[in-house]
């Protein structure tokens, strides 16, 4: 119901002529409660409970306010005090009750839940974590029961506790986006959800042994293991509308991992490779491979993506190209569909520059080339051989007379600048070129680079890389 006109009238005294007093009114208060609403949603909880003491209007426009964020630093700072927590806990209860019937669109609810501590018991008077623990559960239960429409939970320190994952599967139909950060003590984790649509788990502790996710609508799955964390013995997903994978730690030998059938992108970074199918679509348009620099089994690499039809983008760390070179006339990916590539290395030195023509000679189609600066960076003088645009030239690779755009990242050295060289001497259809220098190397490039007898009519720009950046290369 739309609200009556209401008018938040501030006086302000006026020194000027006359000493006359005038009044303002809040433009906010004509304003319906819809538009009022979406301006209150950006608030959170704690700005929300501030402004309701304004007055009974404010109050019951921030009651009847159909979108809440309720973030526990928001409310207490990093203050680790039980006793305020409980406060914050009642309030947010005495909250839910004062709104009536008033339906929630959506709520945003973080917190981070101290694991309980095996030698204390609940009464202890010097720290309540476990009081703590059981009624952040009941919060969040009362506020499924709010007719709450879109439920996001983003939980940190969740520990063992199979009721909250039971709860999600068989009470909770309004759950949109769960987020688990440093899960404690749990050994089996099972979640099943028909409604879930973003599902996040972030550094369990190395407890975790079997990961089973159901989610018939999950569209966004993101999981990142500990560093040097046992690798899972039982992996099961099953997500048929999954369009957005992210996945960072070691990865198991045979996983069950039914097919993706709408996957449109996946980033990968492994610390160990295990064999893996992803399943075949048609739909995949953007990929990330990024190993670890320590791994060394290349073989079961060529499982990672078996049968896939990467069609639109590919970003590879140094490592994955190294990979995918001694693995040449073995990989079972294909890469004829592939139109944009991103390279993620240290430097082109005379190590890395076989294993990319390897690369750009799988992508016929190519008309996007990023060549991007990522650690590790390796010493200059390990370009000592070279290799000029000759060797380029010399494989007649098939891209070179596609490509479109061309992004080259330049810090010096031989290879790097003879492979700008070729790029602007023989790609007939460039467009445009973007060279990125540091400060002192900026003048030499280009003056080098202009001498170029460029086949097209491409504009070249030349860059100074971004202080931020160069500060993390030297």
């Amino acid at each position: 119901m739309e609200r009556q006109k209401r008018k938040f009238v501030a006086a302000a005294s006026c020194e000027g002529e006359g000493g006359r007093r005038r009044r303002m009114t809040d433009r906010f208060s004509n304003l319906p409660d819809q538009i009022a609403h979406v301006i209150l949603s950006f608030l959170s909880m704690a700005d929300l409970a501030r402004l309701s003491y304004v007055s009974k209007c404010w109050r019951e426009l921030c009651l009847s306010s159909p979108v809440f964020n309720f973030n526990e630093y928001n409310c207490i700072g990093d203050a680790d005090m039980c006793d305020s927590k409980l406060r914050l806990l009642n309030i947010l209860e005495s909250f839910l009750l004062l709104r009536a019937d008033h339906k929630i669109q959506r709520f945003r609810f973080d917190w981070h839940l101290p694991p309980p501590k095996k030698n204390q018991s609940s009464s202890s008077s010097s720290c309540g974590c476990r009081d703590v623990y059981y009624r952040v559960m009941s919060c969040v239960q009362k506020v499924v029961r709010c007719n709450v429409e879109q439920l996001e939970l983003n939980l940190l320190g969740l520990a063992d506790d199979e009721g909250f994952f039971k709860w999600i599967s068989c009470s909770c139909k309004c759950i949109r986006k769960l987020g688990l950060d440093h899960t404690y003590m749990i050994k089996n984790l099972n979640i099943e959800s028909s409604s879930l649509e973003r599902l996040s788990l972030s550094y369990p502790q190395p407890d975790l042994d079997t990961l089973n996710i159901s989610c018939e609508n999950l569209q966004l799955l993101s999981i990142s293991l500990c560093p040097d964390s046992p690798s899972m013995t039982s992996l099961n997903i099953f997500a048929p509308n999954l369009k957005q994978l992210w996945w960072e730690g070691n990865l198991m030998n045979h996983p069950n991992l039914r097919k993706f059938q709408s996957l449109e992108s996946a980033e990968v970074c492994f610390d160990s490779v295990g064999k893996v199918s992803l399943g075949k679509t048609q739909k995949f348009k953007s990929t990330l491979i990024k190993l670890k620099t320590r791994v060394d089994d290349f073989e079961p690499l060529s499982e990672v993506f078996h049968g896939l039809r990467i069609n639109e983008v590919l970003i590879l760390n140094e490592a994955a190209i190294k990979v995918m070179f001694k693995l040449e006339g073995s990989m079972p990916v294909s890469f004829n569909n592939v139109q944009s590539l991103r390279m993620n290395i240290g430097c082109v030195i005379d190590e890395i520059v076989p294993s990319m023509v390897s690369l750009l000679r799988g992508m016929p189609y190519l008309r996007t080339l990023y060549i991007k600066r990522c650690p590790p960076f390796h010493e200059l003088e390990s370009n000592e051989c070279g290799f000029d645009i000759g060797y380029w030239k010399l494989h007649n690779l098939g891209f070179i007379n596609r490509l479109e755009f061309f992004t080259i990242e330049i810090l010096d050295g031989y290879n790097v600048v003879e492979l700008a060289r070729y790029v602007l001497e023989c790609a007939q259809k460039l467009k445009k070129g973007v060279i990125i220098c540091s400060a002192q190397n900026l003048e030499e490039v280009k003056r080098k680079l202009e001498k170029c007898k460029m086949i097209s009519k491409a504009a070249i720009v030349f860059k100074e890389r971004p202080k931020s950046e160069r500060r993390l290369l030297f």
